[in-house]
């Protein structure tokens, strides 16, 4: 009953945190959204951590166990890296082959680039870096991963819940969620299975960045 109970706490401290989470990217365009769940994210991040504290620390003994055992941490995600930049490259020019052949799809997905790059030309580069590089990042690692991994323990379905929950922390904001949801959906889906082949985070932080990084790129110019 322990561990059920354990579990039952766990999935709510994760609802608790993934739900503000989901609005975050909202903040920038829509003041409103600042008061309540800005405070909300902080809140459940403290709580979570005062209330959890024992099973947090577990996952980070386990993540720096894992950089303390593996001497070739390095070249194992030196070799990561390479596959997914391959296969990342190779599925964004796949997709826009094959968009290309649907005009309506092809249109829509220009004027969103436009209208979202133009948002992201105002704010300040200091954001930019920060939050970009180095805070969802970092968030995305504990919410969408490390948490969820305390509580699912089935590599299948941990692979394909997450996988839901990456692609909708990416699409929710968008002009055309669905659209975006079905687009970004493989590329959740091969970091998560990642994830729960490596259990480190660190590969799928590295991840994320190469991902964010390319987008900032096609914001910017």
């Amino acid at each position: 009953m322990k561990n059920v109970k354990e579990k039952v706490e766990l999935v709510l401290f994760e609802l608790l945190v993934f739900v503000p989470f989901l609005f975050l990217k909202r903040i920038s365009s829509d003041e409103k959204y600042v008061g309540f769940f800005v405070p909300w994210l902080v809140f459940s991040l403290l709580a979570g951590t005062v209330v959890f504290y024992q099973q947090i620390a577990e996952i980070n003994k386990k993540d720096i166990r894992n950089i303390r055992i593996h001497k070739n941490i390095f070249s194992s995600m030196m070799k990561e890296l390479l596959i997914f930049s391959v296969l990342y490259i190779s599925y964004v020019l796949m997709l826009n082959l094959f968009l290309s052949k649907f005009e309506l799809i092809n249109f829509i997905i220009k004027t969103d680039i436009t209208i979202l790059s133009q948002a992201f030309k105002t704010e300040t580069i200091e954001r930019k870096i920060i939050i970009t590089f180095f805070l969802l990042p970092l968030i995305c690692q504990f919410i969408l991963r490390r948490l969820p991994s305390t509580f699912i323990k089935n590599k299948a379905i941990f692979v394909v819940v997450t996988s839901i929950m990456c692609s909708l922390v990416v699409a929710f904001n968008l002009p055309h969620p669905l659209l975006y949801f079905l687009v970004y959906f493989p590329i959740a889906f091969y970091m998560e299975y990642r994830f729960a082949k490596t259990d480190n985070i660190l590969v799928t932080f590295m991840f994320n960045l190469i991902i964010n990084c390319s987008s900032v790129i096609i914001l910017e110019f």
